[in-house]
């Protein structure tokens, strides 16, 4: 990259971070106009332990003005909330079940209110969404803890197992509301249940991370709706399944979440069609969902977000699924000073989407699709935005142009008119992204440890800055994977700073993934790479296995002044792998890396790779 335009981006995320710098003084400033309110507002009023707070806030909710500027200073406590006297209504939410939901704190439609818990612990029931924020702006949530009286997934103690019969003995714990139905154990609690087991994951009791080579001892999802269970005493269950290769250790915790399609149903915090929203100083100890989901929402900072387990609690997990999500949002998103652990699917996930053309219907008109169905529903764009046109097969752009109006015909399908015609070389099957939504993302200062999955996921063109983390995943610490072919995220890459960041004994399941791992899924490649300036400096690899970078299809791929030293955590899994491995790829640079233990840095390269590859290597 030219150095001018590193400076120039350097100069660009200077200014995001003043943003988020005079945002909350502007909030100072405007406190002559800020109304202040008190919960609960009696100052004698003692509520009783464990009653239902959700109607006092919502009678508070109702009385505010919400083009005025306010705040809600909560008192110190524990507060429950109830589903069955909440706002509802129905409503749609990216990577999650829609349906008909019920909201603790409904802010819809609000200019410029914070909410201060001042340390207060807020436990939620049943299937709810505590936090919804749509079409507002000027949002601050800070200083509260989000929790679930009985949490939206089970776990139990293996004290047994039968290599033989394919069973093992498992311990659920009270907590975990279990009933043996038939030769079915089913879980859940107010007003929700699972009927299958569904979705599972091993965890080491000890250390209270996925266990290692954890896919060997995986239930795959063809099977886990036929589990068999034989209730042995009360808290005692024989569970009788299919295993990938062998049965989970015994005194390992075997976790069930029920089956994909229906187990995202309740996230802790939903932004929604929003701006300026910053969350402060929040624990997220259980979500049956994700703990922050962000769509189509400008300028998002969170700081202290932290999903992490209640200190002495024997639960092994946090969230149910990603710990923070952003789709298709804009502006700024900055991720700082938070601790991720213990979630079921990747730390943050930052994308696009995809819509199919399934129709071309003239010469500045197309019909397309949905494709995913947790994206149901989804807004896909607005008349003014500008899209790409991609290949289906390559993923590569074939030009770009603005939307004129936007028919939203149901949940999946769209009619989109465009100003100007279409390019000649668009067919069906090809897709579009909305390039207006993607934001400037700086994640920096955060921990990732003890999760299923992944770190970092990022797919967006704006400039990425991924710097001053420590991550331990089960899978790649950080992943780029563009696809057209199940998930339908979009956003290639054109300026990612990767730099002085711990990768600590990543990439431990059994799945083949590298500790960074550059991956579109294109069914055909061309000359023209998909990714593009990808800068990987100044980190440490502290790393059981040597497998740390494998890429394809990236035009300015560095990687330069890194360490990676070997452990002993772990016996290897990928050995034969070369530490970096590079295809389909241009102006890639290796300089100055080291490799404390290891003879050599092992790397291959493609003969497209060779031809414009700068290579210097220093043990």
């Amino acid at each position: 990259m030219p150095e001018t335009l590193h400076l120039k981006l350097i100069e660009r995320r200077g200014i995001i971070i003043l943003l988020f710098v005079i945002f909350p003084l502007l909030t100072v400033f405007s406190k002559g106009t800020q109304k202040s309110y008190t919960f609960p507002e009696k100052q004698n009023l003692i509520i009783k332990e464990k009653s239902d707070c959700t109607p006092l806030v919502a009678a508070l909710l109702s009385r505010i003005d919400r083009d005025r500027p306010a705040k809600i200073v909560f008192k110190k406590g524990v507060y429950h909330f109830y589903p069955d006297k909440a706002v509802g209504f129905y409503h749609e939410i990216t990577n999650h079940d829609n349906g008909f939901y019920q909201f603790a704190f409904p802010l819809c439609k609000f200019s410029q209110i914070e909410i201060d818990g001042q340390g207060s612990e807020f436990i939620f029931h049943g299937q709810m969404i505590p936090f919804l924020i749509k079409e507002s702006s000027g949002i601050v949530l800070s200083n509260l803890t989000i929790d679930w009286e009985v949490p939206h997934y089970i776990q139990g103690k293996i004290l047994a197992k039968n290599q033989e019969n394919s069973t093992i003995d498992m311990e659920v714990a009270e907590e975990f509301r279990v009933k043996q139905q038939g030769n079915q154990l089913t879980f859940g609690s107010e007003g929700w249940e699972h009927t299958f087991l569904g979705d599972n994951i091993v965890f080491d009791a000890q250390t209270k991370a996925p266990v290692y080579n954890t896919m060997q001892y995986y239930i795959p999802y063809n099977e886990n709706k036929n589990i068999v269970s034989e209730q042995l005493s009360p808290t005692v269950f024989r569970l009788t399944a299919t295993f990938n290769k062998q049965l989970p250790p015994v005194n390992s915790i075997i976790t069930f979440k029920g089956i994909t399609h229906f187990n995202r149903t309740s996230p802790a915090i939903h932004l929604k069609a929003s701006k300026n929203v910053t969350l402060h100083n929040i624990t997220i100890h259980h979500a049956g969902g994700m703990g922050v989901i962000a769509e189509k929402t400008e300028n998002i900072h969170l700081d202290k977000v932290d999903v992490m387990l209640r200190e002495n609690s024997d639960r092994m997990v946090t969230t149910t699924a990603d710990a923070t999500h952003f789709c298709n949002c804009k502006g700024s998103l900055i991720i700082e000073n938070c601790t991720f652990e213990n979630m079921l699917d990747d730390a943050t996930n930052v994308h696009g989407t995809y819509l199919r053309i399934k129709e071309i219907a003239d010469a500045r008109t197309v019909y397309a699709s949905i494709s995913h169905f947790h994206q149901y529903g989804y807004d896909f764009a607005q008349a003014g935005d500008t899209v790409r046109f991609v290949s289906d097969s390559t993923l590569l752009p074939l030009s770009k142009n603005k939307i004129a109006s936007v028919d939203k015909i149901n949940d999946r399908y769209y009619r989109i008119r465009f100003e100007q015609q279409l390019p000649d070389e668009l067919k069906v099957n090809d897709g579009i992204e909305n390039i207006t939504w993607y934001p400037e993302t700086i994640i920096r200062n955060n921990i990732v440890r003890n999760n299923r999955a992944r770190g970092f996921l990022i797919s967006s063109g704006k400039p990425v800055l991924i710097e001053h983390n420590s991550i331990s995943s089960q899978m790649s610490a950080i992943l780029f994977e563009g696809d057209m072919n199940y998930w339908f995220e979009s956003g290639a890459v054109s300026d990612v700073t990767i730099r002085n960041n711990f990768f600590v004994d990543c990439s431990y399941s059994g799945y083949k993934q590298p500790v960074i791992f550059i991956n579109p899924m294109m069914k055909k490649h061309t000359d023209r790479p998909y990714e593009k300036n990808i800068r990987i400096e100044n980190n440490s690899f502290r790393s059981f296995d040597s497998y740390i970078l494998d890429a394809k299809s990236v035009e300015g791929l560095f990687f330069n002044n890194n360490v990676i030293e070997k452990t002993n955590t772990w016996l290897p899994l990928w050995n034969t792998m070369p530490m970096i491995n590079i295809t389909q790829s241009k102006q890639v640079e290796i300089m100055h890396n080291t490799a404390p233990g290891y003879p050599e840095i092992t790397i291959s390269l493609d003969k497209k790779t060779q031809s414009t590859t700068k290579l210097i290597q220093q043990q």
